[in-house]
């Protein structure tokens, strides 16, 4: 793949940043258990119109893996810090899954910096209450055994990934794929900043339970938005929410939930596609992501 790969410095951790095109930027950050690899079709797809950029978020693949900082504020600054670093105007930005929940934190805590949002088979608001998510729950309350159980490579993380993606979908995976998830995900390090990070969101840095998402996420008054309450941040650019119609790990209710709770944002419902639509449905995804980039080629 012709990549540029680059690494960066911002907020104190060398990020491995892969770049691609010209044009508008537009910045992508992956979810679990994947990396920066998961936007491989975004950045050949895209790159004609658009410099499109995606990174390993702190604690995956080849970016640093410092001791702290595996919560989503944390992340969300390291997020907006890139930007900084890389002199980008402006950008778009994507975020899948727990990338989801990193970038409406950066938007709304730098208004200025980003023109569009796109959010992607994300836990926000109401989502993201624990009792919601059963693997979250393992996660957190079947240790050390889910530890043991995460580290079997016989298991994971291609287990994940298939079991997340819709049946008719599988081929979207190659081999080639499955075996990059498995080198990133095994790699010293990893495994326990994507624990720390969902760990974060059950017990916070403090190891107190939180008890709003305000707490989890938006620390920042006015919001305040409880376990029990969808998100409604106050983010004034133009958002596109994408969903999965058959993901298994958030169904596509909590979509229409948030499109309830924030009907000034689009939304777009992916048919016969399951938790990673931006891999499952390249095409489709692209072809609705470049619809609502266009208005920044003008």
């Amino acid at each position: 793949m012709g990549f540029k790969h680059v690494m960066v410095k911002a907020n104190g951790v060398e990020h491995h940043v892969v770049m691609a095109g010209s044009g508008p930027p537009i910045v992508c950050v992956h979810g679990f258990p994947e990396d920066w690899y998961s936007f491989r079709h975004q950045l050949s797809g895209l790159s004609d119109r658009f410099t499109v950029v995606s990174y390993d978020l702190r604690g995956i693949g080849k970016s640093d893996k410092p001791q702290r900082g595996y919560d989503v504020r944390t992340m969300a600054e390291d997020l907006v810090a890139l930007v900084r670093a890389l002199g980008l105007n402006k950008p778009a930005v994507l975020g899948h899954d727990w990338g989801g929940s990193i970038v409406p934190i950066a938007v709304y805590r730098e208004p200025d910096m980003f023109s569009r949002m796109i959010i992607v088979d994300a836990p926000l608001g109401r989502e993201l209450r624990p009792l919601n998510s059963w693997y979250i729950w393992m996660i957190n309350n079947l240790s050390p055994w889910i530890d043991h159980q995460l580290k079997r490579r016989d298991l994971f993380p291609h287990s994940i990934i298939r079991f997340w993606t819709w049946v008719e979908n599988q081929h979207a995976f190659t081999e080639e794929d499955i075996n990059h998830y498995t080198e990133t995900y095994f790699q010293e390090g990893t495994l326990e900043a994507w624990l720390s990070l969902y760990r974060s969101v059950w017990h916070g840095p403090s190891g107190k339970a939180y008890e709003t998402f305000r707490e989890v996420v938006f620390s920042c008054p006015p919001v305040s938005v409880s376990w029990s309450a969808p998100i409604k941040p106050d983010i004034k650019i133009p958002t596109l929410l994408i969903w999965g119609e058959e993901d298994p790990a958030l169904p596509v209710q909590l979509a229409y939930r948030l499109k309830r709770a924030w009907p000034e944002m689009e939304l777009f419902i992916l048919p016969d596609c399951g938790h990673f639509p931006h891999e499952e449905k390249p095409e489709e995804f692209n072809k609705r992501l470049f619809d609502f980039l266009s208005p920044l080629l003008s």
